[in-house]
């Protein structure tokens, strides 16, 4: 027998809670089909079951797309100063051929 113990942050947590699809919509604002929340679920996003409902908070998925949608590293795009000069040089060059 299971038995739940109410505490004051678990009540606060719980008013937060709404059904995945819910959540998922206010926290994108896109409307997903069901199978998108619990591959989701599946994938790591946090989901309590409540009275065999599956529940989340925005929070939640929030914090999943984050941790879902890095950056690509940056250091790739960056040109060195010494490639910056080499290119700078080029493109003078070709301007002064055009007779620009």
């Amino acid at each position: 027998m299971r038995v739940a113990i109410h505490t004051p942050a678990l009540e606060q947590e719980m008013k937060k809670m709404m059904p995945l699809t819910d959540a998922i919509f206010v926290a994108t604002g896109l409307e997903r089909h069901r199978v998108t929340g619990q591959r989701w679920a599946n994938d790591g996003l946090r989901t309590y079951v409540v009275g065999g409902r599956r529940l989340t908070t925005v929070e939640d998925v929030r914090e999943f797309i984050d941790s879902r949608s890095k950056p690509p590293c940056a250091a790739k795009a960056v040109r060195s100063a010494a490639k910056r000069k080499r290119d700078q040089a080029r493109a003078e060059k070709s301007l002064k051929k055009l007779g620009a």
